[in-house]
């Protein structure tokens, strides 16, 4: 790798701009190793470090065939557009493929029933705009059409799934747009896909005998921190009004659309209609009471409106205020378990019949899931969203399953199908160890012939962990240690932080408890944008708290505010980089993947400490686990997952050598609890300063010296 990224490597003699990176070369010594010997490797590799290439460059000339997962789908695009070409302008000749999920590709049987009976209130220029499309793309990547935002309920009704998609049997199989994706992932070097497609493929792989992804023995995992919560999010089950909707959508379209229905068949097919959703209103149709309302992780990455916090009722409240609940679980069980059986003698396809078949099926099973008696290794609880004011009569409980710890799925899933996997974050270690991570992760599980601990049977739908996997005791993983045939390595970033910025942790404001700390936290927010003079990032633990602050600026800062949830993501970010003094107000996704660098960007905000809600039902469930092990849920957990999300949010600041700007946490737990001390330790070698006297002192000395120097 020396001939590569030295001083005088390849890299160097073919990219004008790249630095040589001590860090980046010994990065990529430990991904070819890895790769060789077939390892688990663990790379933190601080921002700046350039990890993309440490790990691509060493699987091209090693001609190793891998599959990357990221984090997000603009991270895929990412490494597609620009990283990938990198390699070849320095002579690196690979084939990519980047592979989406169902949901984001055309579904030709879809849009071909959809032209047989479009809606009535479709605009007609929309409708043109559509059919040009179609008739032009050669993906049918739903990025490509922009007429349409991504989270228009219209997608859902043209691009593919897994309950609807026939496969072979299909009659467009041979154009299907979806499985072209997948052709070409396996003519592919390097297989570009999200970690959530990933997940779907292990989980396929273990319940279905199928496949999603090539097989291809290298695994690179980009923004490994991300994991757990897509894993979670993946694995999670769910059954809602909506899910019956769709499937009762789905199939009365089939049946329209067949000219050889009988009046009997007809009628019939009304009557089950009726009378599962009659069952599903029953279900999902009543308010609760004593809901807690947790802040909960935006997932579309171009939604144009903010959706309100979910409200998560525990499955003992929810139960307790649903008496009924099982007993209509049971008789809708039994409903869809006839319509099964009469579906198979409709006049149709016998690939749709069969289809319809297996998606009443599932539908089934989940029934069971929600009725049936507690499992341990399961948190179920009941969640919902305001309604749309659009939408304002329609259920919006779903019932959700989610795997207590996703470790030991992954150790039995994931992890053992690769001969060689590559773990690679900013922010990997907790207290300079990686323990945390390979816990929540289930890299300290190994399969073993030995003794098999009791076997209590299989979670009904998301299984356990084989019986065969054994925990190993904690073991030692700090920077530069060879565990269980991985190897851990943690490389700080390159930025000189004593020159390039200053994280301002006033001890003075109040408690984010107490009812004069929103107001404090305005005032002092538009300090630091006056200070500065725009190009601010605020980013706020709740909706409230962003909305208040945002309210306050627009009325009293000079330039332009911009708040999350009023434009699709993307067109945030490129006004906000475009507008060089302007002002953006966030929260969720705005923590992770937001890269602004230069002068659009030269102060980040956190309102306070990113702690997870403790009353969620899912947390509270994690946090009883922990203790009944023994252990302190605190700091064994919750205080470990806060500072990971703060490190990323104030990560978003410093992108390039260049850059210089100031960091804010309106947070003064860190000066007055116990804890404190540990998220200061965690926040180094970026400088904290307690006096606004000092912060305001060096950001004038900057200035001025940036002026001399440019100046000269």
């Amino acid at each position: 790798m020396e001939a590569w990224f030295g001083p005088e490597g390849r890299l160097r003699e073919s990219l004008p701009e790249f630095e040589f990176r001590p860090g980046q070369l010994q990065m990529a010594q430990a991904v070819a190793q890895g790769l060789a010997e077939g390892r688990r490797v663990i790379v933190e590799a601080g921002t700046g470090i350039g990890k993309t290439l440490a790990y691509l460059v060493p699987a091209v000339v090693g001609s190793h065939p891998i599959i990357v997962a990221t984090g997000t789908i603009a991270l895929q695009e990412q490494l597609a557009r620009k990283d990938i070409p990198l390699l070849a302008r320095c002579g690196l000749q690979v084939s990519a493929a980047v592979l989406k999920g169902r949901s984001h590709y055309l579904c030709l049987w879809k849009w071909n029933r959809w032209r047989q009976a479009p809606p009535l209130i479709l605009d007609a220029r929309l409708a043109r705009r559509l059919e040009s499309w179609v008739r032009r793309t050669s993906t049918g990547d739903r990025a490509e059409f922009d007429g349409l935002p991504e989270d228009h309920p219209l997608w859902p009704e043209l691009t593919a799934d897994a309950q609807t998609c026939m496969g072979p049997r299909c009659a467009f199989f041979q154009d299907c747009y979806l499985y072209e994706a997948r052709r070409q992932a396996e003519r592919a070097q390097v297989v570009i896909v999200n970690h959530h497609l990933l997940l779907a493929d292990a989980r396929v792989r273990t319940y279905r005998d199928r496949r999603l992804l090539p097989d291809i023995p290298h695994l690179v995992i980009d923004e490994a921190h991300m994991l757990e919560e897509t894993a979670v999010s993946a694995l999670t089950l769910t059954l809602s009004f909506v899910d019956l909707h769709r499937f009762l959508q789905e199939l009365d379209t089939s049946v329209q659309v067949s000219e050889r229905m009988s009046d009997t068949a007809l009628r019939q097919w009304r009557a089950y209609e009726r009378r599962i959703r009659t069952e599903a209103l029953a279900l999902f149709g009543r308010e609760a009471r004593g809901e807690q309302r947790v802040v909960h992780t935006e997932n579309s990455q171009s939604a144009i409106r903010i959706p309100q916090s979910p409200l998560r009722v525990s499955w003992s409240e929810f139960c307790r205020q649903h008496a009924q609940l099982s007993r209509r679980l049971t008789h809708l069980k039994a409903t869809l378990q006839s319509l099964m059986a009469w579906v198979q003698g409709l006049p149709l396809p016998e690939e749709e019949r069969d289809q319809f078949s297996l998606w009443a099926s599932e539908l089934a099973t989940l029934c069971d899931v929600f009725a049936g008696d507690a499992d341990d290794d399961l948190v179920r609880y009941a969640e919902s969203s305001a309604p749309m004011a659009h939408r304002a009569n329609e259920p919006r409980w779903t019932l959700c399953a989610t795997p207590l710890q996703v470790g030991p799925l992954l150790a039995e899933w994931l992890w053992p199908r690769f001969r060689s996997v590559v773990l690679t974050s900013a922010t990997l270690t907790y207290r300079g160890r990686f323990d945390f991570l390979a816990e929540r992760l289930g890299l300290t599980w190994e399969g073993t012939a030995g003794p098999q601990p009791p076997d209590h049977g299989p979670t009904r739908a998301v299984q356990s962990a084989s019986s065969r996997d054994v925990q190993l005791p904690p073991t030692e993983m700090g920077p530069g240690s060879m565990v269980h045939g991985r190897w851990s390595l943690s490389i700080p970033s390159p930025f000189r932080w004593r020159q390039q910025t200053r994280l301002w942790i006033p001890p003075d404001m109040p408690d984010p408890r107490d009812p004069t700390f929103v107001p404090e936290l305005q005032r002092r927010v538009e300090a630091l944008v006056r200070l500065v003079g725009g190009s601010t990032l605020v980013l706020c633990t709740s909706l409230q708290n962003m909305q208040a602050v945002a309210a306050y600026l627009e009325e009293r800062v000079p330039w332009t505010v911009y708040q999350q949830g009023r434009l699709p993501r993307r067109t945030l970010m490129e006004r906000f980089q475009a507008n060089v003094s302007s002002v953006l107000v966030a929260t969720a996704s705005f923590w992770q993947g937001f890269d602004v660098p230069g002068e659009a960007l030269r102060c980040v905000i956190i309102d306070k400490l990113p702690f997870e809600v403790p009353s969620d039902p899912v947390v509270q469930a994690r946090i009883e686990s922990i203790r009944r092990a023994g252990q302190d849920p605190f700091h064994a957990y919750q205080l470990p997952k806060a500072i990971t999300l703060l490190r990323q949010g104030l990560g978003r600041l410093i992108r390039t050598q260049t850059d210089t700007g100031i960091l804010a946490l309106m947070d003064s737990r860190v000066w007055h609890r116990p804890y404190g001390s540990i998220i200061r330790q965690e926040l180094r070698p970026i400088p904290i300063v307690r006096a606004w006297e000092e912060l305001e002192r060096w950001w004038r000395e900057r200035n001025s010296m940036m002026s001399r120097e440019q100046e000269a």
